[in-house]
């Protein structure tokens, strides 16, 4: 850390030497006296020293200590104390470790020389760790980039935070071992497992003024050393962990703080880590059976290895009700990761049943999903329009339908005017070569049907062979594939 020392009289060759605040004497006796655990003496060198300053550097290792500031102008042999003309602590005070200037000061009235008789002053450095007071955020998602903003003081570059799970206390010293996220800010103890993506790292951005600092602790009060002398000047630091956390790390875990020279890490504070969550899905009503739907998805820390699924029942246990049973999302908004889309087929019963579905969501591939509360409620298709509407008797004949979906597995049947579609039989009130009959669907279903893609668009048009011996005036029955009963075609 640089000091800048301002005097009168200061030339090169002169000395600062840092010994132990406690150390009888003061610095009368510098020459033989325990130095400051980083204190050191130093010459003051012609390219940075004038009249009146001059830099030189140190590095403080023991807080809670106190460093006595010794000086010895060019041509004497002893060491003498700063001057008394300032109050008490106002020589010099360290915040943090910093490449900025802290200060000495050291003002008298005349040029040094030999017969400067300079008394004792106490003339000390309060050597203070950096201290950590709270911290800002308390819940992250994973996954999300995450700045924690820690509010403290004298926080640097050579701090360092680390994010651990809950069950493991934050303590003990730091030991090299791999940084998992591989960003190059630093290594972490192996005994201090942190969450994966939570490793070790400096702040991103930090507030360390050595002026406002010193002015700080020049107004403070005390009569003895070994007071207290605390600013209650707050600072922000803020601390970036660009991978964000693992999925696989939920829940809470212990943010902890250790500065250069401690010897293990303290706690900040606590955070939570929730899942990635779809939050909306569109559309959820009015949604048509066995015709695949591009579903929108609105969320926090989507992936395209996230995946859905929807059942029937009211929760994810329930019979899969989508083709494929789960699909893979597709982000749309990279890298914001709040926007998805899916196309799956919603199939099952519609009609004469509660018609709704439950949207179920998983984060990790599959293993698990979570019910997201949302209701599906959906329509069986229909039947809209048969070609040709008049038979010729006694002759086979192709009747095109149309409707709002025609699969493979879907069924008409031909009943007696007057009567209604009902029930699932295939021959209940059909007019004689009308009873029920597969549709031949233009378009074929994959092979498996579960874990292939449906067709999309949805086909929605079929026909089937018929031969009614008989004169009359027939109502066309549809069930759709996996439905729960007949209904009439709509429009004939």
């Amino acid at each position: 850390v640089n000091y800048r020392l301002r005097g009168l009289g200061l030339s090169p060759g002169d000395k600062i030497r840092l010994i132990d605040g406690d150390e009888p004497g003061g610095c009368y006796g510098a020459e033989t006296a325990l130095a400051a655990a980083g204190g050191r003496e130093a010459a003051f060198e012609a390219g940075v020293t004038t009249l009146t300053t001059s830099v030189v550097q140190f590095r403080l290792e023991r807080p809670s200590h106190h460093a006595r500031v010794c000086y010895q102008f060019l041509g004497s042999t002893e060491w003498d104390e700063m001057t008394a003309e300032l109050s008490l602590r106002s020589s010099g005070y360290l915040y943090g470790y910093t490449s900025t200037s802290h200060f000495f000061y050291g003002l008298i009235g005349r040029s040094q020389s030999t017969a400067n008789a300079v008394g004792s002053g106490n003339q000390t450095i309060a050597v203070i760790a950096p201290l950590p007071l709270r911290l800002l955020e308390v819940e992250s998602t994973a996954r999300e980039k995450l700045f924690l903003t820690v509010i403290g003081e004298g926080f640097t570059d050579a701090t360092r935070f680390i994010v651990l799970p809950d069950y493991i206390p934050c303590g003990g010293s730091a030991a090299l071992s791999i940084n998992l996220v591989k960003d190059g800010s630093g290594r972490i103890p192996p005994h201090l497992r942190p969450v994966r993506g939570g490793e070790s790292r400096p702040p991103a951005s930090y507030q360390s003024g050595a002026q406002e600092a010193f002015d700080v602790l020049s107004t403070c009060t005390g009569s003895q050393q070994r007071d207290e002398c605390t600013s209650f000047r707050e600072m922000e630091s803020t601390v970036s962990f660009p991978a964000g956390f693992s999925e696989l790390d939920l829940g809470n875990a212990r943010v902890c703080f250790m500065y250069d020279f401690a010897a293990e890490y303290k706690e900040v504070g606590q955070i939570l880590i929730t899942p990635p969550a779809v939050t909306s899905v569109a559309p959820h009503d009015d949604v048509l059976l066995n015709g695949p739907v591009q579903f929108h998805l609105r969320g926090k820390a989507l992936r395209d290895s996230d995946v859905i699924k929807i059942v029937d029942g009211r929760s994810c246990a329930g019979i899969a009700s989508s083709r494929p049973y789960w699909d893979h999302l597709t982000v749309t908004d990279y890298p914001a990761n709040t926007s998805a889309m899916v196309t799956v087929a919603v199939t099952g019963a519609g009609t004469y049943t509660t018609a709704e579905r439950r949207f179920c969501y998983s984060y990790d591939e599959g293993l698990t999903f979570t019910d997201l509360g949302i209701t599906l409620h959906v329509r069986s298709p229909v039947i809209r329009s048969a070609f040709p509407s008049t038979l010729a008797l006694s002759n086979e004949r192709r009747v095109d339908l149309i409707g709002d979906t025609i699969l493979p597995g879907d069924r008409v049947k031909f009943i007696y005017k007057g009567f209604r579609c009902q029930g699932t039989s295939d021959t209940l009130n059909t007019v004689i070569g009308g009873e029920g009959r597969a549709i031949m669907a233009e378009v074929s279903l994959p092979e498996d049907i579960g874990r292939s893609p449906w067709p999309y668009p949805p086909p929605k048009t079929g026909y089937v062979i018929l031969k009614l011996p008989r004169r009359g005036v027939s109502t066309v029955c549809y069930l759709h594939r996996g439905g729960a009963g007949w209904q009439e075609a709509v429009g004939l």
